[in-house]
């Protein structure tokens, strides 16, 4: 009976974290284009076993902003692919990923990009375990990565740009440890997680970076979570603490299928004139 229970439960986290990764192919990575391939100096490499860092630098201009992007396998490639068409060379692309040959690793995103969940009458919750690791990550992301780039681009903006799970951790950062970064993008953040546990954090935000929340407007609210507020509220809360946020809306798209329009919209609000068929 016990074996039983574990397996059940093992099948009920996986089905939970396909729900809140984005809606595609875990498997399947964009492939990089040719144009993407003659623009930019390309690397890959693994550090501590279990993230693997992706990094794309103009082979010609003046890096002026790196952009950081949460789960890297998948969101690297479609990134660059987009910066490449604009032409832009003022911007570096970094992708934090995980060390497997898929765009999202469900079990490692879901640790690393959720907070702990503080209310003990969740603690033991099946929607919630196998997280909680949203702090270890930061000191990893912050202590492990981001200096070996802002070292050599010590006057780049940076950003952070994250999507579901993904846009949770970005919040969490924006936060805890607003300073971090200049500016972040938090798309479709999973505010479900802990039944809104990233919303004990408001009080925690010590300075005023930009920040821009998103949403798809096709998103239904995930039925396996509860949040006290929405993206929207969220926005609007922050808005009457005059902090410098802003709130958009994609038509006609839904979780999944939202992630490269957030991708354009944030490079766009760093600077990057992008073209019609982009």
């Amino acid at each position: 009976m016990g074996k039983i229970l574990i397996i059940i439960t093992t099948i009920f986290c996986i089905i939970l974290s396909l729900n809140a990764k984005p809606n595609r192919d875990i498997l399947s990575i964009t492939p990089l284009s040719q144009n993407a391939k003659n623009s930019y100096i390309i690397t890959q490499r693994d550090i501590l076993a279990k993230y693997r860092i992706f990094s794309a630098v103009p082979k010609h201009g003046d890096v002026k902003s790196i952009i950081f992007l949460l789960d890297g396998n998948a969101h690297f490639p479609i990134a660059l692919n987009i910066l490449a068409q604009s032409q832009a060379s003022h911007i570096a692309l970094i992708g934090v990923g995980y060390a497997k040959d898929i765009a999202y690793d469900v079990a490692n995103r879901r640790l690393d990009y959720t907070p702990k969940v503080t209310k003990k009458e969740l603690q033991n919750d099946d929607r919630f375990y196998n997280g909680g690791g949203a702090q270890s990550f930061f000191r990893i992301l912050n202590q492990d990565i981001i200096p070996q780039y802002i070292s050599k681009y010590k006057h780049a903006k940076k950003i952070l740009f994250g999507h579901s799970f993904g846009g949770l951790f970005c919040l969490y950062t924006y936060f805890n440890h607003s300073s971090s970064f200049d500016s972040y993008y938090c798309a479709s953040a999973s505010l479900w997680w802990g039944e809104g546990e990233i919303l004990n954090s408001l009080n925690n935000l010590k300075s005023n970076p930009k920040l821009t929340l998103s949403i798809a407007e096709l998103e239904k609210p995930q039925k396996h979570g509860y949040s006290p507020i929405d993206i929207n509220g969220l926005y609007n809360i922050l808005k009457q603490r005059e902090k410098n946020v802003d709130f958009v809306i994609f038509k006609d798209r839904n979780h999944g299928n939202v992630i490269a329009d957030a991708i354009k919209n944030m490079l766009s609000k760093n600077g990057v004139i992008l073209n019609d068929e982009n």
